[in-house]
Protein backbone atom coordinates (compact mmCIF):
# COMPACT_ATOMS: atom_id res chain seq x y z
CA UNK A 1 0.00 0.00 0.00
CA UNK A 2 1.65 3.76 -1.16
CA UNK A 3 0.88 6.39 1.21
CA UNK A 4 -1.35 8.44 -0.52
CA UNK A 5 -0.09 11.90 1.30
CA UNK A 6 3.43 10.90 0.32
CA UNK A 7 5.03 13.23 -2.37
CA UNK A 8 4.92 11.99 -6.07
CA UNK A 9 1.89 9.82 -4.81
CA UNK A 10 -0.82 9.63 -7.62
CA UNK A 11 -3.50 12.66 -6.74
CA UNK A 12 -7.18 11.08 -6.02
CA UNK A 13 -10.53 12.84 -7.25
CA UNK A 14 -11.24 15.92 -9.11
CA UNK A 15 -8.06 17.96 -10.09
CA UNK A 16 -9.80 21.82 -8.86
CA UNK A 17 -8.31 25.40 -10.02
CA UNK A 18 -7.13 26.51 -6.48
CA UNK A 19 -7.82 30.32 -7.97
CA UNK A 20 -11.59 29.18 -8.39
CA UNK A 21 -11.47 27.75 -5.13
CA UNK A 22 -10.47 31.15 -3.49
CA UNK A 23 -12.67 33.23 -5.41
CA UNK A 24 -15.36 30.61 -4.27
CA UNK A 25 -14.49 31.30 -0.98
CA UNK A 26 -14.17 34.70 -0.81
CA UNK A 27 -18.04 34.06 -1.57
CA UNK A 28 -18.55 33.17 1.58
CA UNK A 29 -19.96 35.06 4.48
CA UNK A 30 -17.91 33.19 7.04
CA UNK A 31 -14.82 34.31 5.38
CA UNK A 32 -16.07 37.80 5.34
CA UNK A 33 -16.96 38.13 8.66
CA UNK A 34 -13.83 36.50 9.86
CA UNK A 35 -11.57 38.62 7.97
CA UNK A 36 -9.78 36.11 5.56
CA UNK A 37 -8.36 36.42 2.07
CA UNK A 38 -7.61 33.02 0.57
CA UNK A 39 -4.62 33.53 -1.96
CA UNK A 40 -2.32 31.00 -3.90
CA UNK A 41 1.47 31.11 -3.47
CA UNK A 42 4.72 28.63 -4.64
CA UNK A 43 6.51 27.10 -2.08
CA UNK A 44 9.16 24.45 -3.58
CA UNK A 45 7.64 25.09 -7.10
CA UNK A 46 3.93 23.54 -5.73
CA UNK A 47 1.51 25.35 -4.93
CA UNK A 48 -0.51 25.97 -2.49
CA UNK A 49 -3.32 27.87 -0.56
CA UNK A 50 -2.37 30.52 1.79
CA UNK A 51 -4.85 33.24 3.97
CA UNK A 52 -4.59 36.40 5.40
CA UNK A 53 -7.13 36.82 8.59
CA UNK A 54 -8.03 39.44 10.46
CA UNK A 55 -7.29 43.33 9.73
CA UNK A 56 -5.08 42.00 6.95
CA UNK A 57 -7.45 40.11 5.24
CA UNK A 58 -10.21 42.57 5.80
CA UNK A 59 -8.47 45.41 3.91
CA UNK A 60 -7.87 43.01 1.02
CA UNK A 61 -11.66 43.91 0.81
CA UNK A 62 -11.77 47.21 1.58
CA UNK A 63 -9.58 48.15 -1.06
CA UNK A 64 -11.23 46.03 -3.64
CA UNK A 65 -14.29 47.80 -2.64
CA UNK A 66 -12.27 51.37 -2.67
CA UNK A 67 -12.56 52.16 0.93
CA UNK A 68 -9.44 51.41 2.33
CA UNK A 69 -8.76 54.45 4.39
CA UNK A 70 -5.26 56.18 5.11
CA UNK A 71 -4.25 55.24 8.73
CA UNK A 72 -3.36 57.74 10.74
CA UNK A 73 0.09 58.93 10.95
CA UNK A 74 1.34 56.50 7.88
CA UNK A 75 3.55 58.43 5.37
CA UNK A 76 2.09 58.35 2.36
CA UNK A 77 4.97 56.25 0.67
CA UNK A 78 4.53 53.41 3.40
CA UNK A 79 0.53 53.47 3.13
CA UNK A 80 0.99 53.23 -0.71
CA UNK A 81 3.49 50.18 -0.34
CA UNK A 82 0.80 48.87 1.68
CA UNK A 83 -1.70 48.95 -0.61
CA UNK A 84 0.45 47.69 -3.96
CA UNK A 85 1.01 44.78 -1.70
CA UNK A 86 -2.27 44.00 -0.51
CA UNK A 87 -3.27 44.51 -4.00
CA UNK A 88 -0.32 41.68 -4.99
CA UNK A 89 -1.74 39.69 -2.22
CA UNK A 90 -5.68 39.79 -4.37
CA UNK A 91 -4.69 39.12 -7.78
CA UNK A 92 -3.14 35.89 -6.00
CA UNK A 93 -6.51 35.07 -4.74
CA UNK A 94 -9.03 35.31 -8.20
CA UNK A 95 -8.41 33.65 -11.63
CA UNK A 96 -8.50 36.97 -13.16
CA UNK A 97 -7.05 40.23 -13.12
CA UNK A 98 -7.97 42.89 -11.09
CA UNK A 99 -8.04 46.34 -12.26
CA UNK A 100 -8.66 49.18 -9.44
CA UNK A 101 -9.75 52.68 -10.96
CA UNK A 102 -6.88 55.08 -11.10
CA UNK A 103 -6.78 58.54 -8.75
CA UNK A 104 -7.50 61.68 -11.01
Amino acid sequence: MTNPLAKGAPAYGPKIDLHEWCEAQHRSRLAERMGRWYFVREVDGAAMVDCLEGADGSNVRLLLDGNLPDFHGWPANRMNGYRKWLLGVAQQGVACRIELPRAA
